[in-house]
């Protein structure tokens, strides 16, 4: 098994799955680009959330991208895929 650190990961997409009262099961799940791992959150972007928000603040976006500060506190989950074969159910004692 491998020692996998988050921070390994910036500079590649990533599932971001967070708090989000809106959605059904109160999760939200997005495909972001991971910018840079902080002790206290994470730093993204995500095309349509950059969009979104110059839209929104009648802002062009020429030029621009926006990135987005996401706290721990506020991640339920961060799925990544890693190089290997996947586990047979048998591997886990089901």
């Amino acid at each position: 098994m491998p020692n996998l650190k988050l921070k390994d990961f910036e500079g590649t997409p990533v599932t971001l799955i967070f708090l989000n009262p809106a959605h059904p099961d109160g999760l939200q799940r997005e495909r972001v680009m991971l910018l840079t791992v902080e002790d206290t959150g994470i730093w993204i972007e995500n095309q349509k959330w950059t969009n979104d928000a110059f839209e929104k603040m009648n802002v062009p976006a020429t030029g621009r991208r926006a990135t987005f500060f996401y706290p721990y506190a506020a991640i339920h989950a961060i799925f990544v895929t890693v190089p290997g074969t996947s586990l047979p159910e048998k591997a886990f004692g089901a």
